[in-house]
């Protein structure tokens, strides 16, 4: 099943030059079955949930496996947060456990160059009556460890493309996380982009900067005295800034998960993708008509893309 097939945008006309990557991690090789100067193809995968139950981890081997067999072969993969689940209930043990088995999967079933990113969901002893804060471990301290992350926000390049990653999941208050982007990855991003404001770039969140979904949520938006009102933990409290932030340079897309749910927005030159869920509801079916599935970006010299949100055929049971 295909939600959303295809959308040409604009090309730049102007020629790209390489500059160097914008962060410490080492730059995904391509292995494209395509000639070089055709572009790449890139998979996002958010919100995995990985757990022991509901045949979990046949789950996301069975995903991985229709990302390996998509036809041309995908480059890279961009995980989008929420990898396990819930690594904010579990002991630093537990969690090391969790983040082993979906290392093991991962190992398992592809060898295509992955980029990850961590949301709410892989932020450790959170929500854990005595969880030491002290500890390393604690938050995004073990994922990142085990993940070989310096940290959950940077910035690559590949293909022609550049890739942003930012970490806009605010969890500073116990029992209660914001969707925000902080001005030190704000200032990342406008310096990233105005490096080369001519190269074409996908941004990826775990939040999403812009939705519709809430309104089709009986619950999520509300007007209360005569205004909507909107859950800063379902998007974030400062889209504005963003988009200005990106105006620097040359954003193609927005893509995030979190919502478990599919929408598509263009507006104002701005593309906003929200990419459903490999986990669907969780492993336990789709979320509403959200089958579980991935996003498919088809990438082009000409920064013009295509993208796909694709069903992998999973049914929980």
């Amino acid at each position: 099943m295909i939600i959303q097939t295809r959308r040409n945008l604009l090309a730049t006309g102007a020629a790209l030059t390489a500059v160097p990557a914008a962060t410490a991690p080492a730059r995904a090789q391509s292995i494209s079955s395509r000639a070089p100067g055709e572009g790449f193809r890139l998979v996002f995968m958010p919100c995995i949930h990985l757990r022991r139950d509901r045949r979990s981890p046949e789950g996301l081997a069975a995903a991985l496996r229709a990302v390996e067999a998509l036809q041309p072969r995908p480059d890279l993969i961009v995980t989008g947060g929420d990898l396990c689940h819930d690594l904010r209930s579990q002991s630093y043990e537990q969690a090391e456990e969790m983040l082993a088995l979906f290392r093991r999967l991962w190992a398992e079933n592809t060898t295509i160059p992955t980029r990850h990113l961590l949301g709410n969901h892989d932020w450790v002893g959170w929500s854990r009556d005595g969880a030491d804060q002290s500890d390393p471990r604690y938050g995004l301290g073990l994922p990142l460890r085990s993940l070989g992350l310096e940290r959950n926000w940077y910035a690559f390049e590949h293909g022609g493309w550049r890739m942003v990653l930012l970490d806009d999941v605010d969890m500073s208050r116990k029992g209660r996380f914001v969707g925000t982007v902080p001005e030190e990855q704000l200032r990342f991003l406008r310096e990233t982009l105005a490096a080369d404001p001519r190269r074409p770039t996908l941004v990826f969140t775990h939040v999403p900067i812009v939705t519709a979904t809430e309104f089709f949520t009986k619950g999520r938006a509300e007007v209360k005295d005569n205004a909507w009102s909107l859950a800063t933990n379902r998007l974030v409290d400062n889209p504005q800034a963003v988009i200005e932030a990106a105006r620097i340079g040359n954003v193609r897309a927005f893509a995030s998960g979190h919502i478990h749910e599919f929408d598509r927005i263009e507006v104002q030159g701005q593309t906003f993708i929200c990419s459903g869920s490999v986990s669907g509801q969780q492993w336990g079916g789709p979320r509403s008509t959200t089958p579980e599935g991935f996003g498919v970006f088809d990438c082009h010299p000409d920064g013009s893309f295509e993208y796909a949100y694709r069903d992998f055929g999973w049914r929980a049971g």
